[in-house]
């Protein structure tokens, strides 16, 4: 998965891609990438209530 990984990010250097992995089936191992794209900008929710970075990812990266 890691490998697949940097691979997508290289290629997408060049270009927009996507990368699509195999669907779900019983008893193996699947893949998850946990937030809504690969490469994207944190999120924090300051003491003062102010956001830094991303709003979309404070609940993530909470």
């Amino acid at each position: 998965m890691y490998e697949a990984l940097c691979n997508h990010i290289v290629y997408i250097l060049a270009r927009s891609a996507i990368t699509i992995f195999p669907q779900r089936k019983d008893g193996r191992r699947d893949f998850r990438v946990w937030n809504a794209q690969l490469i994207r900008y944190a999120g924090y929710k300051m003491d003062d209530g102010k956001i830094i970075g991303d709003p979309a990812n404070v609940e993530f990266t909470d």
